[in-house]
């Protein structure tokens, strides 16, 4: 891409994720790649689970704005300069960010859990929140051995956005939930 990019849209955002068996310098690999391209990553995650490494992330392009033709090129391009990175057992997906912007009535929320693993722990929890619209903006789940049991324990850490009429139903949700599988919750407003 030139300096002689026209004049559109600013900094259009992306998600851009990437999913692979894990070696050093993938992170480094991925951000120079999207540097190269005049792309600025605003926000990423990126873990190793199983071997694999996996990032998400959101870019956009950098102060000098384009026009529809040269941004949908400039995408086809970074995903195929991707691919030629970082191999083809890979999978690379990017797509421009439709995600509503959050609703301002709506607060976010921290919740934690924690308690020995039961088989569908993750799916009955998020179906709960799901169940009073509640938007995950982070989780973080896992299993690990008990300090002193060595019982294979759960831990449940997400931030969510909840709307303030649905707080205390959410609250009572999660009592049951302790209650029924021996877990220990909290779930508090995030400090601004």
């Amino acid at each position: 891409m030139g300096d002689d990019v026209s004049v559109e849209d600013a900094d259009t955002p992306f998600v851009i994720s990437v999913v692979g068996p894990d070696r050093i310098g993938i992170a480094k690999d991925i951000s120079k790649i999207i540097s190269d391209f005049r792309m600025n990553i605003n926000d990423s995650r990126a873990t190793r689970l199983a071997g694999d490494f996996a990032m998400i992330c959101t870019a956009g392009f950098c102060p000098q704005k384009i026009n529809d033709k040269v941004h949908d090129d400039a995408v086809e391009a970074l995903s195929e300069k991707l691919a030629q990175k970082l191999g083809q057992d890979f999978n690379i997906v990017i797509r421009s960010n439709l995600d509503p912007i959050p609703n301002a009535a709506n607060s976010l929320w921290l919740l934690h859990s924690v308690g020995i693993d039961s088989p569908g722990i993750l799916d009955i929890i998020t179906s709960m929140l799901e169940r009073y619209n509640v938007s995950a903006v982070d989780i973080n789940a896992g299993t690990g051995p008990a300090p002193l049991s060595g019982e294979l324990y759960f831990e449940f850490d997400a931030t969510v956005e909840v709307s303030e009429d649905s707080v205390e139903d959410i609250h009572d949700a999660l009592r049951a939930l302790d209650h029924e599988y021996a877990l220990e919750t909290t779930f508090v407003p995030k400090p601004c």
